[in-house]
């Protein structure tokens, strides 16, 4: 059985780039710059966003991506 803990360094771990080699680690956490769909309901406000695997960019008004 996993406990919270067993979650915790797994993730903690994911995060920190100990489990993954940097080209699958950069995979995971990279989203690509693709045209959003007309009906994404996941944006915030009005702006367009890209979403992937539930990583988000999202414009801010100096016209970086956060």
């Amino acid at each position: 059985m996993v406990s919270a803990a067993d979650l915790d360094r797994f993730i903690t771990a994911l995060f920190r780039g100990r489990l993954l080699p940097p080209a699958q680690q950069k995979l995971v956490f990279e989203v690509p710059k693709v045209r959003s769909a007309s009906d994404n309901t996941k944006c915030v406000g009005h702006a367009p966003c890209h979403s992937i695997g539930g990583l988000m960019l999202h414009p801010l008004p100096n016209g970086q991506y956060a």
